[in-house]
């Protein structure tokens, strides 16, 4: 009866996952945006999706930690706001998760080019060692 009270309050908060999403590249080497498929939920109203990813290194060669920006388009062709939950883990060569980010965010209604970003600041060493990103968009009810 707790778990089941605990589970109906962090659904009203987080909000209900309508389809969740995922999508794996490897780490982009320059600036230019990243085209990314399947990240997207279709309803009765249109179809809402991230379609590009950009990264941006903000911090200097040889500075430590890392900080970085990614830097994400959404379109949505439905008449309402869409909330999205996305979650950018870094991968090493063994695909295993060194580092993430999270944000949630508000996709306009009826926007072709909604932009978003995920600011992340990781230790030098694990950026050396990350191979490949993992993105997760969750399409959220409320």
């Amino acid at each position: 009866m707790v778990l089941l009270a605990f589970m109906v309050l962090l659904m009203g908060q987080a909000g209900s996952v309508m389809k969740m999403t995922a999508a794996t590249f490897p780490l982009p080497i320059d600036d230019k945006p990243l085209s990314l498929a399947g990240l997207s939920y279709e309803g009765v109203g249109g179809i809402v999706e991230v379609t590009t990813a950009r990264l941006d290194i903000l911090s200097k060669e040889g500075e430590d930690p890392v900080r970085a920006v990614w830097t994400l388009i959404g379109r949505n062709a439905t008449p309402k706001a869409r909330k999205v939950k996305v979650t950018v883990f870094l991968l090493n060569a063994a695909k295993k998760r060194i580092a993430v980010t999270r944000k949630t965010a508000f996709i306009t209604a009826v926007n072709e080019h909604h932009v978003f970003e995920l600011k992340m600041k990781v230790k030098a060493k694990t950026w050396e060692k990350t191979q490949r990103v993992y993105v997760e968009v969750d399409f959220l009810v409320k």
